[in-house]
């Protein structure tokens, strides 16, 4: 699937699923760094960081719950834009990118009257209620749901409460055995004295009910976990040491370098997943996505760029 927008990303993320995007990975204006108008239309940093903020909120709103974010900034503005996304996500890491050639080659060091930046940033960050452990344990008690009746069904036949199997078991476990909070299998032993206790009602042997869990299990677990995978990989720190794009007729001015964006989305998706960026500019998240497999939604208002990152992907 690749569906790309020349529209405002606002308008488009208005009509876009809650919870249906895995990864959100974008270049957005930086303010006032390039000349160019779309990154000198608001009047100061507080207008920008407004409109950038409501951005994000609906990005983390798209996302799903083991969704993942990656947003690229420059240095002047790293720290803010870092600290305003930090409210509405959790940051796992502000990225260094340490660019080994740029513009601070051609300087003149003795002119200077601040340290020149070589770097950009990018700030990874996953959503803020998401609890791998909480879903883990959500996902086990939905698709155990046939195990956890049949035991609760012998429960309230058999007369007792959880604290009376409690007493006589010797363990503080019924409200995970009966519940459907952190709910657990019982070891074989406390099954076989639960038979016991209910007087044969539990008819079923632990094999079979433990064969059914483990399967239902296995299959509740996979979607649980925000996928990352750095195994293998260059790039394993918060610092990551890539050439820029050089010039070439029709780059974009912000164009990042196929191989970061490849990382970004293998990295953080698996096959399948879906992709956003809502401002594509020159279509290079699009073309890592889909030569590895990913679905891609893009936006771009710029037309002109807008065709040429459309070309550029029908190209992959």
């Amino acid at each position: 699937m690749i569906k790309l927008h020349n529209r405002d990303c606002l308008a488009v993320l208005a009509e876009m699923e809650t919870n249906s995007v895995d990864l959100v990975a974008t270049d957005p204006p930086y303010y006032r760094v390039k000349a160019d108008a779309w990154d000198n239309q608001w009047t100061s940093q507080d207008e920008f960081l407004a409109w950038l903020e409501s951005v994000v909120i609906e990005c983390v709103r798209v996302l799903k719950p083991t969704g993942s974010l990656y947003m690229f900034m420059g240095p002047k503005m790293a720290a803010s834009v870092e600290r305003m996304i930090a409210k509405h996500m959790v940051v796992e890491n502000h990225i260094v990118w340490i660019k080994p050639s740029g513009m601070h080659k051609r300087q003149c060091r003795a002119s200077l009257r601040r340290y020149f930046p070589a770097t950009e940033r990018i700030i990874f960050a996953t959503q803020r209620e998401y609890s791998e452990a909480k879903a883990q344990h959500a996902a086990i008690a939905e698709a155990c749901e046939p195990v956890i009746s049949y035991l609760r069904d012998v429960l309230a036949g058999s007369g007792l409460s959880q604290s009376d199997v409690d007493r006589a078991i010797g363990v503080q476990m019924a409200g995970h055995w009966f519940g459907r909070s952190q709910w657990r299998l019982p070891t074989e032993g406390q099954y076989k004295q639960l038979q016991q206790l209910f007087n044969g009602r539990l008819t079923r042997s632990y094999s079979d009910v433990k064969t059914q869990c483990d399967a239902l299990v296995n299959d509740a677990t996979k979607p649980a976990k925000r996928h990352f995978d750095l195994d293998g990989r260059e790039w394993f720190t918060d610092a990551w040491v890539c050439q820029p794009v050089q010039y070439y007729p029709g780059k974009h001015p912000c164009e990042k370098p196929l191989s970061m964006m490849k990382h970004i989305v293998t990295a953080s998706t698996v096959p399948g997943s879906v992709v956003l960026d809502p401002f594509m500019g020159g279509g290079t998240t699009g073309v890592a996505s889909i030569r590895n497999g990913r679905s891609f939604i893009g936006c771009e208002m710029e037309k002109a760029n807008f065709d040429a990152a459309k070309a550029r992907m029908a190209a992959v």
